[in-house]
């Protein structure tokens, strides 16, 4: 009788070894944000993937004819002012899905960084906040209504998105134009106070926000609240925003 309650135990452990052992496995091909190195390439791979000037420019005299040869429908589409059918990455869906991508990648490396408390990135921080505003400032010109120097500005915006998405389908408030530009000025003026100059980084290729740069980006999206002659995109509409 000894035996079996023995061997009953012996038998309770390993699987709960074995339990435990499959339980701190990750389920996926995810990257534990734990060191400073995997922080900063985080950061350096977010930068959006997304081209907006096949989608853009062919809606305004930046367009050329260059006779036959092959073409897109988001080109085509665009150049005709029609609705874009198409899910290729320089698409609406496209540009909507790579500029949040990035932005998601940003916000899990930031939020890593913070619970793991990582020492001397504070220029890498800075970068990361800074292509968080220029992703979500690029989607607010491409998906909803120009920023009108002097107007209310409450037509809706778009979802400015800072936190890592933990829900399988989140609902996210759209917020206004305005409350969008507040939040993307937020983040540029945080940026600015630690991003640093080329000598900060390692390999400053990589990494295209210094100080310069960033002023230009900022003093351009203030342009868009203090001036009647804003630089502005044209707005398209994705095929889904979900």
């Amino acid at each position: 009788m000894k035996r079996t309650i023995a061997f009953i135990i012996g038998c309770c452990l390993i699987s709960l070894a074995g339990c435990t052992k499959f339980l701190d496995t990750v389920p996926d091909s995810r990257t534990e944000i734990n060191s400073a190195d995997k922080f900063i390439s985080l950061v350096t791979s977010a930068y959006p993937m997304a081209n907006y000037a096949p989608l853009v420019e062919a809606r305004v005299d930046y367009v050329s004819d260059l006779g036959q040869g092959e073409t897109t429908p988001t080109n085509s589409s665009s150049f005709f002012w029609r609705d874009v059918d198409d899910t290729q990455p320089d698409s609406p869906d496209g540009q909507w899905e790579f500029y949040y991508k990035s932005i998601a990648d940003v916000n899990y490396a930031l939020k890593s960084a913070e619970e793991r408390k990582l020492r001397d990135i504070e220029p890498y921080v800075a970068e990361a906040k800074i292509i968080r505003a220029f992703a979500h400032f690029n989607l607010v010109n491409l998906f909803s209504r120009f920023y009108e120097y002097g107007g209310a500005n409450d037509s809706p915006g778009i979802p400015y998105v800072t936190e890592p998405e933990t829900t399988v389908i989140k609902q996210y408030e759209r917020g206004t134009v305005a409350s969008t530009y507040e939040a993307i000025e937020k983040d540029l003026t945080e940026g600015l106070k630690d991003v640093g100059t080329e000598s900060a980084y390692s390999v400053p290729a990589y990494h295209r926000p210094t100080h310069s740069p960033c002023a230009s980006i900022s003093i351009r999206g203030n342009g868009l609240r203090s001036s009647n002659t804003p630089t502005r995109f044209s707005p398209v509409r994705p095929r889904r925003t979900t």
